[in-house]
């Protein structure tokens, strides 16, 4: 019981309550001078209560809103490049709020759940690189950006390890993020129709902005793109995501109603998918979607079912896709996806881009250590990034960097094949496979998307390295069922 605690014990707690009771006081008889910010800065230790007592529910919020905030940005004009920087500070406070909290209780000794990450030496020392190369860096500005975007992926990465640790804890976590594809699906679907956008002058050429709805790819209005909570390609990597974590609670359903319930979901995120236009994200979901089919424990037995099932719902979508749009605006869409003053819609327009962020290296050294965290997004010039992960982290980070990217993607497609074939729960086995289905298809996407840093890159990383990281303990746990196990064994013989 709490009140057998000495007052020792308490001690940690009753100083980070003073604390709060301290700084809010200030902050009150702030507000009768100057109300906004004060009330401002109330509210955001009103949620850091919250937080701390709640610190579990927060860190499932935090992964609803990195996404659903992914457009809450500040936009400023930068040194070097002629586009304006941005930086995500909706999805940094999704989870730099959670993560502070927990940090502050594991520190004190209230939060005593296990919090190993094996993945944290890694992303760590790519962390470090990124820093230190700033000191050589042609854009230090963009580049520092780049650093807080790494900081928040490893928050994330940090925060899903310390939520699962039980069975339990992963069906939970999984039904939530399930619920947020719903959500951000639904938010998809009517936002080739909508464009909202919200802007505040926070400082003289500084703005913060959220925008909600379809993506403008082109002068005519006619031409928006299904985006909802991100840019076009962005959504449809988050989607992709969702899909797969869709699937594995498919895999987890005991219930038939459950099951097709799941399987309209599952409908649902994959037509939001395609309407976004993103190839890219199809065509990588295409891949990890039949990988999830030829290896998924449950389906053994029953595969070609499941093959023809899984390939009439892709057809089903497509039609289903065609009906909402219609050819008039499917024509649209494709010219819009291929055409663009920044020639960077296309694959050859991706060629040339790459082309320019090698052009020069500066000299050997660079080859292994880069030419500074936000180079490779300053050499295109009119774009905001590289467009390839590896082409980033080459060019940024080096040798160095890209092969620590390239070693943390490596651990968790090894670590998770290792796993699934010699972990015994069936829904654990299921659920590991859908992972691997969901990190082939953001590895194919980075092919073409983004830069390294890309957080919904990160999100899967966070997942993978939660779940194999506990997959002895989930394993042995007694909520195990005789029927996985015993289907475990049958598949063995």
């Amino acid at each position: 019981m709490r009140s057998d605690l000495s007052i020792q014990d308490r001690l940690p707690s009753l100083l980070f309550w003073a604390g709060i009771v301290a700084v809010t006081a200030v902050l009150a008889l702030w507000t009768v001078a100057s109300p906004v910010w004060p009330l401002l800065c109330l509210a955001v230790f009103a949620l850091l209560c919250f937080v701390f007592l709640r610190t579990s529910t927060a860190i499932l919020w935090s992964v609803f809103l990195y996404y659903l905030l992914f457009r809450l940005v500040i936009h400023f004009e930068g040194p070097v490049r002629t586009r304006p920087e941005v930086v995500y500070v909706g999805t940094g406070l999704a989870v730099l709020v959670p993560y502070v909290v927990w940090l502050i209780k594991h520190l004190t000794g209230i939060d005593q759940r296990p919090c190993k990450n094996t993945y944290q030496p890694l992303i760590g020392f790519l962390f470090l690189c990124g820093a230190v190369s700033l000191l050589w860096t042609s854009d230090p500005v963009h580049g520092s950006i780049l650093l807080f975007v790494m900081a928040v992926n490893f928050m994330i990465v940090q925060l899903v390890t310390v939520y699962i640790q039980t069975e339990a804890d992963l069906r939970r976590f999984i039904a939530f993020v399930t619920g947020c594809g719903f959500a951000l699906a639904c938010l998809v679907l009517p936002s080739r129709n909508f464009y909202f956008s919200w802007n505040y002058e926070m400082w003289s050429g500084v703005t913060l902005a959220y925008e909600i709805g379809g993506d403008v790819l082109g002068p005519n209005p006619d031409l928006l793109r299904a985006s909802g909570f991100a840019q076009v390609d962005l959504a449809g990597a988050g989607l992709t995501t969702f899909l797969f974590i869709t699937l594995a609670m498919f895999f987890g359903a005991k219930r038939r109603a459950m099951r097709l319930l799941l399987l309209g979901l599952f409908q649902l995120l994959l037509t939001s998918l395609i309407l976004t236009g993103a190839k890219a994200s199809a065509g990588a979901f295409l891949v990890g979607f039949y990988v999830v089919l030829l290896l998924a424990p449950s389906l053994k037995g029953r595969r070609i079912p499941a093959l023809m099932l899984g390939t009439g719902a892709l057809v089903l979508a497509f039609l289903t896709t065609g009906l909402l749009m219609g050819e008039r605006r499917i024509v649209k869409s494709v010219q819009t996806s291929e055409a663009g003053s920044t020639g960077a819609k296309s694959l050859f327009g991706r060629f040339e881009i790459w082309r320019k962020v090698f052009k020069d290296f500066k000299s050997f050294l660079y080859l292994f250590f880069g030419e500074g965290l936000g180079t490779s997004a300053a050499k295109p010039e009119t774009l905001p990034h590289a467009h390839s992960h590896y082409v980033s982290s080459f060019v940024d980070l080096g040798l160095v960097g890209f092969s620590l990217f390239m070693t943390i993607s490596a651990k968790g497609l090894i670590e998770l094949l290792i796993n699934i074939k010699h972990r015994h729960n069936l829904f654990l086995r299921d659920t590991m496979v859908c992972l691997l289905g969901a990190l082939i298809s953001v590895l194919i996407m980075g092919l073409v998307y983004q830069e390294f840093t890309f957080p919904f890159f990160w999100m899967v990383i966070a997942m993978v390295a939660a779940v194999t990281m506990r997959s002895k303990t989930l394993d042995a746990e007694p909520e195990a069922s005789n029927r996985s196990q015993n289907r475990a064994k049958r598949e063995n013989e």
